[in-house]
Parts: C-alpha cells; sequence; structure tokens
C-alpha cells in the first residue's frame, strides 16, 4: 500500500464527514461496481424467481442474505482506485471470484447480521484477518467508528423509503381515466392477482443492488478514516510530499542552468544574425497593418447580417379537450389488490419479529448494563449478588507461605537452623504456622493484613492457637523489626508447642 498514489485528500475527519466522502466516491465510481454486482446476481435471482414461482419474496430474502459475499467486489474495486489502480471489467470480475471465497462461511452467518458490516469487511477482505487477531485489530479500529451502526440503520431506511415512494409514485401516475379514484390501490390487479408482488420484489432486488456500492463506500471510508486517526496517514502523506518537494526542487535547479546556459547561447547566436535596425523600421512603416482592418470588416459585416440577434415570437391558442373521459373505456376487469396485500402483511410481520427482537435484546442489554441500579429496586432476598472468585494467597506481608515452598518435615528443620540462624529458622516457622492455619483451619488471612490484624483473627476464629500465635508473633516482630536474635531455647519450646497443637490435632 503506497500513500503516495493515494486519490483523495487524506486528513482527519468526523464520522460524518468521512460518510460524505464515501457518497463522493459512490458518485465518481459507481457503474463498474454496480455492472459486477448484476453480473454476479442477475443470475441468481433469476434462477430463484423461477424455482420459487409462486412466492417470489423468497428470491429476494436469498438474495439479499447472500449480500455477505457479493458486496466483496465493490469493497476490493474500491480499495484499488483509491490508490490509483484502475482496473477493467475482466480484472475485477477476475478478482470477483478470489474475493467472493475470503471467509465465505462466516459472512453468511454471525457476521451477516452485524451492523459493523461495512466497516469491518476491510479487516477481512483486504487485510485478511481472521479470529484472534482479526478481534484485536476490530478493538482497536471501533475507538473511532462510532457511525458504523447509524449508517446501517439510516441506509436499510432509505431503501424502504424508496422502496414504498417509488410503489406509490407508480400509482399516482396511473391517470384518473384508467381507474376510479377509489380503486387507484388496486391497479395492479389490471393484468394479474400476483403482479403488486413480483412488482415488489423486482423492485426490492433492484434497491438492493443500487444501495449496496453506498454502503460499502461509506463503511471503507469510516475504515480509512479510522486508520488515519490511529496510525497518522495526513502526517507521513506531508513527510513524502515534502521528499518530494525537495527533489524536484533540485531537479528543477539543475534543469534550470542547463536552460539558461543553452538561451545564453542561443540569444547571442540570433543577435549576431539580426538585420539592420533601420530596414526594420522602414519596412514597419511601409506595410499596414491588414491582418486587423480585415477582421474588424468581417465583424461588421456579420453584426449587419439578419441573421444575428434575429427574435421571433410564436404564440398559439387551442381549446382543452373536455369529453376526454368519455373516449376512455371502462375497465372490464374486476380489480384484486390480494398480491400486493399479501406482500405488504408478510413484510410487516417480518418487521414486527425484527423490531420484538430489538426490543427484548435492547431491554436485556439494559438490565444487565445498569444491574447495580436494578439491584436498589427489587426486594433485598432477590437481588444480584456478585461472588467474587477467591484468589489463593500465597504471601502475607511479604512472606511466601505455599506449601510447596515449605519443608515436609518443618520441625526439623527449625531445630538445624536454630544452631547457626536462628533468624531464618523463626521466619520459617512464622510462615508455616501462617500456612497451616490458612490451608487446614481456613482463616480468612488477607496479603495485606498486619501481625497485629492477624493475631485478632486467629483469637476470633481459632482461640486454642491464640496463646501461641501470640508468644510466636512477639518474637517474630522483636526479631524482624528490633533486631534482636531469638534464644535457641525460646525457639525450641515454641516448636514443641507448635507440635503438640498442630500435630495432635492433625492426628
Amino acid at each position: 500500500m503506497d500513500l503516495s498514489k493515494i486519490t483523495v485528500t487524506v486528513r482527519p475527519r468526523s464520522s460524518w464527514q468521512a460518510v460524505d466522502l464515501g457518497l463522493a466516491m459512490t458518485k465518481r465510481w459507481f457503474w463498474p461496481p454496480l455492472m459486477v454486482s448484476l453480473i454476479i446476481t442477475l443470475p441468481i435471482f433469476l434462477l430463484l424467481c423461477w424455482l420459487f414461482n409462486d412466492e417470489p419474496y423468497w428470491a429476494v430474502v436469498i438474495i439479499w442474505w447472500l449480500q455477505g459475499i457479493w458486496e466483496k467486489p465493490t469493497l476490493f474495486y474500491y480499495s484499488r482506485l483509491l490508490f490509483g489502480e484502475s482496473l477493467s471489467y475482466r480484472q475485477l470480475l477476475a478478482a470477483a471470484g478470489k474475493t467472493c471465497r475470503i471467509q465465505w462461511f462466516s459472512s453468511l452467518l454471525w457476521r451477516r447480521i452485524s451492523p459493523h458490516r461495512s466497516f469491518n469487511l476491510p479487516v477481512s477482505v483486504l487485510e485478511e484477518l481472521n479470529g484472534s487477531k482479526r478481534r484485536r485489530r476490530l478493538q482497536i479500529l471501533h475507538i473511532r467508528g462510532g457511525a458504523s451502526i447509524l449508517l446501517t440503520l439510516i441506509l436499510h431506511g432509505l431503501l424502504w423509503l424508496f422502496l414504498l415512494a417509488t410503489i406509490a409514485f407508480i400509482n399516482m401516475m396511473i391517470p384518473d381515466e384508467v381507474v376510479q379514484h377509489q380503486d387507484r390501490l388496486a391497479f395492479f390487479g389490471l393484468f394479474s392477482t400476483d403482479i403488486a408482488l413480483w412488482l415488489g420484489c423486482i423492485l426490492m432486488y433492484i434497491f438492493i443492488v443500487l444501495f449496496n456500492p453506498f454502503y460499502i463506500a461509506c463503511g471503507f471510508s469510516l475504515y480509512i478514516n479510522s486508520r488515519t486517526h490511529l496510525e497518522a496517514w495526513d502526517t507521513e502523506i506531508a513527510f513524502r510530499r515534502l521528499l518530494a518537494r525537495h527533489q524536484q526542487s533540485h531537479l528543477a535547479t539543475t534543469k534550470l542552468a542547463s536552460i539558461l546556459a543553452w538561451g545564453a547561447g542561443i540569444l547571442l547566436t540570433t543577435c549576431l544574425s539580426l538585420p539592420n535596425a533601420s530596414w526594420a523600421q522602414t519596412s514597419a512603416t511601409t506595410e499596414p497593418n491588414k491582418p486587423k482592418i480585415v477582421a474588424k470588416q468581417q465583424i461588421n459585416e456579420i453584426l449587419a447580417d439578419h441573421d444575428f440577434g434575429y427574435h421571433k415570437n410564436i404564440t398559439n391558442y387551442r381549446l382543452p379537450d373536455f369529453n376526454l373521459k368519455k373516449d376512455v373505456p371502462e375497465p372490464e376487469h374486476d380489480l384484486d389488490f390480494s398480491g400486493i396485500e399479501s406482500f405488504i402483511k408478510g413484510m410487516a410481520q417480518l418487521i414486527e419479529i425484527l423490531l420484538w427482537g430489538a426490543a427484548i435484546a435492547l431491554v436485556v442489554f439494559l438490565l444487565y448494563r445498569y444491574r447495580r441500579w436494578v439491584n436498589y429496586l427489587v426486594p433485598k432476598q432477590w437481588r444480584w449478588k456478585k461472588t467474587p472468585k477467591a484468589q489463593p494467597i500465597t504471601e502475607i506481608m511479604g512472606l511466601d507461605i505455599r506449601q510447596s515452598h515449605l519443608p515436609d518435615d518443618l520441625l526439623a528443620h527449625v531445630r538445624t537452623l536454630s544452631n547457626h540462624n536462628p533468624r531464618e529458622a523463626l521466619s520459617l516457622l512464622y510462615r508455616g504456622t501462617l500456612s497451616k492455619l490458612l490451608h487446614n483451619y481456613q482463616l480468612r488471612f488477607q496479603s495485606s493484613h498486619t501481625e497485629g490484624e492477624c493475631c485478632q483473627l486467629v483469637e476470633k476464629d481459632t482461640p486454642q492457637f491464640s496463646d501461641f500465635f501470640h508468644q510466636l508473633t512477639l518474637c517474630w516482630t522483636t526479631t524482624a523489626y528490633g533486631h534482636e536474635l531469638p534464644d535457641r531455647s525460646a525457639l525450641l519450646a515454641l516448636c514443641q508447642q507448635w507440635q503438640q497443637l498442630f500435630m495432635q490435632g492433625d492426628q
């Protein structure tokens, strides 16, 4: 991707300015992607209409659902034109077969109903990312892609508005002489009872194909705008243009020096070959300025001609035909509106289902999003309580109390260390006591507890260990903070009490 070849002005824009850029891209490059979409979808639509002859609306539904696949060539076309690469129809059709196969399974399932589809499509088709890489990429790009949902809603709303407006326009164009005003809505029944259904399906297919380039181009421009904000494309392009301008100015200076040298030589040669100045003056005075005189005469002749500036007003009068209604034959067929009525009822039921689903999803989202506030509105016994997952404690006051980091025979190691390193022996005994109380007696120690808080917790939950733990804590604080080494006899006495309390209790 060469940013120097980009064909639009790259600058940070707001979301709706980016959408406006997408509309301008569609206006400039509209017909090639539209023709490719017709080449891909029209045979499929005709085949589906033949298969579902009695229910042609299924053909429209299938084409609409397959939009997640056949809109990819449109995106590919816009991405190439954006960077100055022109494609012929043959190249675009060849690329359409490759792009349609990119992640086609997910494009027809969960990604098809995504309201961010046009914004997310470049990540799948152009960057060819999938899985966790695609999710991480989209999380970054969606920081500046907030208008993609509104874009989907607005364009789909406009599609339905254009469909209904077109049907209403066709109805309004039927003269009053052909059908009575009270039966105007049933004009489709003049030919067939199903003509309204077929006409609605065909119009729906046409508008789906027509709106697809706008939807893809606007989503692609939102994607480009997001990357411009995040990756500073405008700054990179500015630096590249400065470098190119510097190179061009250096080249222009070199060319100008060469041209001046050649010009000086030519000027010198011309001056030496000019005739005498007196001859030039005499020739200028003897020969009149004939071309100017001739041109002035021709202009005067044209202005004097009768056809130049000739005006003529023609006025005709005619009487209106008041017997127009008498010449129109009365319709012989009974008008039937069953076709358009069934189509409108089916679409109304589909819209109703979608609206109810959206309303339920919105209510569930709001209840989950503001669950804290909902807890205050319901009785206490019904409140939702979040049970935090208990994380195992590995240290208290910076002391490692994991059982895997303690020796199996704790007292033997303490007695051995008491001969030459009583401080380390006392530390090992204190850690072992905390680990024993935590894992065997489920005391609710926290990593932030101090020695005093641990003593209070032991006194409250396991009073049988209270005296021993107070003595051990006092000895440990004197050693740790007072830097007074414990007496070996006191240390052995603590080991004896530890053995009586914990080993007998375990047995």
